[in-house]
Order: structure tokens, then C-alpha cells, then sequence
């Protein structure tokens, strides 16, 4: 097995090299888009100086193999679907629905269990630093940023380690795609990450914690 990175932390320093004129700009945010996200958003925040946040998304997948991609749901309420694979494996409106309902709750749940009663940070005026720790569909990132769009951020960045070509050049919203690998097509038979970076709700509340104080401190991210 091959592997692109060692770490999500690794991969989220090396980003950070190449953002760093967004460094200790007090107009720039940067947010991740999923858990596993969180440790490469992390590592960018901390080496620019500026404070993190989640967006919720939830990824929408068959109920028939629970791996191919529907969709994607935003905690801001947007949603964003895969018609053509709904229409080829015969999926129903109401399943549809089902599967968005339940991707809505398990939303609201995320929400609540790493933010607790924190409110997101306000992007109004804001760069927007756009975080995962890799894209496969680049499905989660679309909706991202059509959730984005109605806050009027000043820009949106989209960082992320890897890439597809195809799904960078689909992020027309996005000010620029930043990554330290593209591909034509995603290679088989490679992992990106050779550790598996496991994070759970404590560890996620205490990076965002530790990042509201980005100004006061130093940044330590702790062990997975």
C-alpha cells in the first residue's frame, strides 16, 4: 500500500506554507468541513494565526452499498444532489427524503456535541480558509460553499491536501483551490494518510477551544 502523507497534521503544515499571506489578518477565518478536517484546519490555523471553525456537512450515501455518494447536506440547510447516480441505482423520492431527514438530525446532533452552546463565527466581510483533509467527489466542498455564499464572505479558499482536477476546476465559487497534490483521476490502490488520525468530540471541542484563543497562546495539538 502506498501512501500520500504520513499525517493529516503534516499535510496541514504543508499547506499552510503556501497561505501564508493570510497570516495574522484579523479578516480571516479558516473552517473545516469535517471531523477528521479538523486536525489539517488545525495545523493551518495555528501556523497562520487565525481562529478555526466547523461547518457542518454530512455526505448523503446509497442505501444500497452505504459507499457511493447521493449527496450533501449543510448545517446552514443547503443541500446538494447526485442525480444521475439517484436516477441509475433506482433510488425513490422517498428514500431521498428519508436519507436527507436523517442526515439532517445527525447534523443537529454533531452540531450540538462539538460546538456546545459556542455560535459559529460570523464570515461577513471575512476570507474564508475552506478545509478537508482530502476530496474524493469534491461534493462536501460544493455545498460548503454554497453555504457560505448567503454570509457574504470577502473570499473563499479551498485548501485541501488532494484533489482531482476535474473537481478543483468544478469549484467555480471558490477564489482559488490550493493542494499539494492534483490528479487527473484518483490513483488506485493509494491511501492518503498512513495514520488513521482517529479524533473524537472531546479532542474537536478542545482545538476549537484552544483556537478562540489563538491571539492569547501558543497552539499545541494534542495526541490522537
Amino acid at each position: 500500500m502506498s501512501y500520500l502523507f504520513k499525517e493529516r497534521e503534516q499535510a496541514g503544515i504543508k499547506l499552510a506554507e503556501t497561505l501564508k499571506i493570510y497570516s495574522s489578518r484579523s479578516d480571516v477565518i479558516v473552517l473545516s468541513i469535517s471531523s477528521r478536517g479538523v486536525i489539517t484546519a488545525y495545523a493551518i490555523a495555528r501556523s497562520i494565526n487565525a481562529p478555526l471553525d466547523l461547518l457542518m456537512i454530512k455526505r448523503l450515501v446509497s442505501p444500497h452499498d452505504h459507499v457511493s455518494t447521493l449527496g450533501a447536506l449543510s448545517s446552514g440547510g443547503h443541500h446538494l444532489l447526485n442525480e444521475t447516480l439517484i436516477k441509475e441505482e433506482g433510488i425513490s423520492r422517498q428514500q431521498v427524503s428519508e436519507i436527507e431527514k436523517q442526515g439532517r438530525e445527525e447534523l443537529a446532533r454533531r452540531e450540538k456535541l462539538y460546538r456546545g452552546m459556542e455560535p459559529q463565527l460570523n464570515i461577513r466581510d471575512h476570507v474564508v480558509i475552506l478545509v478537508d483533509d482530502g476530496s474524493h467527489t469534491g461534493l462536501s466542498i460544493e455545498i460548503a460553499i454554497a453555504s457560505l455564499l448567503g454570509q457574504k464572505p470577502k473570499e473563499i479558499i479551498v485548501a485541501v491536501p488532494v484533489i482531482s482536477r476535474e473537481n478543483a476546476d468544478k469549484l467555480t465559487h471558490a477564489s482559488k483551490v490550493v493542494s499539494l497534490l492534483q490528479f487527473d483521476s484518483m490513483p488506485d490502490r493509494v491511501s492518503w494518510y498512513e495514520t488513521d488520525d482517529n479524533i473524537n468530540s472531546e479532542q474537536i471541542q478542545e482545538l476549537l477551544a484552544q483556537s478562540r484563543e489563538y491571539k492569547e497562546k501558543d497552539f499545541e495539538i494534542p495526541a490522537f
